[in-house]
């Protein structure tokens, strides 16, 4: 069998290899302040180059980051770093800080149902029109603590109701947390399969995310009379949150397409007509009515 050529691959004099690396180390300011930091000798320093090396690389990408959802990194969104045992420098990786800041954004919420590109808008990212403005200014009071009127928010569909309240969402998380911001029909429906699922945890789960619910300082029902509701789920789901809720004097916020009386009357179909007169009048009293959002922009 004829024997494989290998190419010969010229790498040049390592020894000078070896010095460029380690004066480009100590050329670079944050690179030297961590080897000062790790008290390595020179001889150390070139025992654990490779280990440097890599370090400053990442140091260095870290510097340019391109962000959040574009680093590709071998171990995305976790930043390298070194420590040294006596013996050798040894590599470890903790969060980044945008990482970081992404963990302490989603900690402090229980439902989170609208776009991750929506996480830094606030109060002042809502584009302004009169109508827009009474609604900014119920939530500025509530913010300052000078209201606790629940805000029904109704315009017809993609006028901008749930970027509004996810930007009160992510403002008064500032305030106070977790928060839960929910699509109505898609939280009745895995509550009401909860409810009736054999899993032998089902019950302990269904009672904890009820009570999540109903403690939760905010909690947010986006594309409210959109859900499939029955007597059943009226009865031993939604009013019960709000009810618990208005009781503790706890701040809710909806979106919908529909007034309330419009709810009301698609609810009419499933539920009886004393329930229904109280639920519309205990969301009126709530609310103090509709807030009219209506503008051209749409979301």
């Amino acid at each position: 069998m004829e024997k494989a050529k290998i190419p010969h691959i010229d790498i040049g004099n390592v020894s000078s290899l070896q010095e460029q690396a380690l004066e480009g180390l100590k050329e670079d300011a944050k690179v030297y302040e961590a080897i000062k930091g790790l008290g390595l000798s020179k001889l150390q320093v070139k025992e654990n180059l490779a280990v440097l090396i890599d370090y400053q690389d990442d140091l260095h990408y870290c510097d340019h980051c391109p962000g959040f959802d574009s680093c590709d990194k071998a171990q995305p969104h976790y930043c390298l770093k070194l420590a040294f045992d006596g013996y050798e420098v040894k590599r470890q990786v903790e969060a980044c800080p945008l990482l970081k800041q992404r963990q302490d954004y989603v900690s402090k919420f229980i439902y989170h149902d609208f776009p991750d590109d929506w996480q830094d808008k606030n109060l002042r990212s809502i584009d302004k029109s009169a109508k827009r403005n009474a609604a900014i200014v119920e939530f500025t009071k509530i913010v300052k603590g000078k209201s606790n009127r629940w805000i029904y928010l109704t315009a017809k569909a993609r006028s901008g109701k749930s970027f509004i309240l996810a930007c009160f969402a992510n403002t008064y998380s500032l305030k106070a947390a977790p928060i839960a911001y929910c699509v109505t029909g898609n939280l009745i429906e895995e509550l009401k399969s909860l409810s009736f699922s054999k899993q032998y945890d089902a019950k302990e789960l269904f009672d904890k995310k009820m009570s999540g619910l109903e403690r939760c300082p905010l909690l947010i029902l986006d594309d409210f009379g959109d859900e499939f509701v029955s007597d059943y789920t009226f009865s031993s789901i939604l009013f019960p949150i709000l009810l618990a809720r208005a009781k503790a004097g706890l701040l809710t916020c909806f979106s919908s397409d529909y007034s309330i009386d419009e709810v009301a009357k698609m609810y009419g179909e499933k539920i009886s007509g004393i329930k229904l007169r109280q639920f519309k009048k205990f969301l009126k009293d709530r609310t103090q009515g509709e807030i009219d959002v209506s503008g051209l922009e749409l979301y």
